[in-house]
């Protein structure tokens, strides 16, 4: 019995993540954001005929994240990360949550991630999904590339415009589709052995 106790706790202590690892732990960050925004709309009245939109826009703007890295204890190459992050989007902010899965070949890091977005002005949830590089500089900083693409963003608005005695429907349905690059900074509270 005292033998298969040391046993689990053995599985354990390999099989979760621990937070005394190199590069494990709290860390911050923050990035300046390319990124290309495209729109396209139709706008149906009761008075006129449909109207199309479309305009593609490329801005760079600033972001900041904080996330939370754990390191497998086994290897200490493979590791996975909860992220929550702000970005300015033209005069909109983008809040997402990511989950980073990576492999570290030192200083080396690539990893994916895979999370849900949100746009301030908008009211539906989107996934987003990416790919990005780091390296590290020291024991606690280190810069990173990253591309992420989010899923098509969709809005329809609807009002009624009175002038004088008629009254005009006008309904216009909006897609954003969104792609950014950011290169990014990051500090980590506890830095790498």
């Amino acid at each position: 019995m005292r033998y298969g106790y040391h046993a689990l706790v053995l599985f354990l202590f390999i099989q979760f993540p621990v937070t005394v690892k190199a590069g494990s732990g709290f860390y911050l960050g923050a990035d300046v954001v390319s990124h290309e925004l495209d729109t396209s709309s139709v706008t149906t009245s009761t008075s006129s005929p449909t109207s199309y939109g479309k305009s593609s826009e490329s801005f760079t703007e600033a972001g900041f994240r904080a996330g939370y890295k754990y390191k497998r204890r086994l290897t200490h190459r493979y590791y996975w990360a909860p992220e929550l992050a702000l970005t300015q989007l033209d005069n909109d902010l983008l809040y997402s949550t990511s989950l980073k899965l990576g492999y570290e070949f030192a200083p080396y890091e690539f990893y994916g991630l895979l999370g849900v977005s949100r746009l301030d002005k908008f009211t539906d949830n989107r996934l987003n999904y990416g790919l990005g590089i780091e390296y590290r500089l020291g024991n606690h900083y280190s810069i990173n590339v990253e591309w992420i693409g989010y899923g098509t963003i969709e809005e329809s608005t609807e009002s009624t415009i009175t002038i004088g005695t008629t009254t005009v429907d006008v309904r216009t349905d909006t897609q954003r589709d969104i792609n950014t690059i950011r290169l990014g900074f990051t500090y980590y509270f506890q830095g790498s052995k």
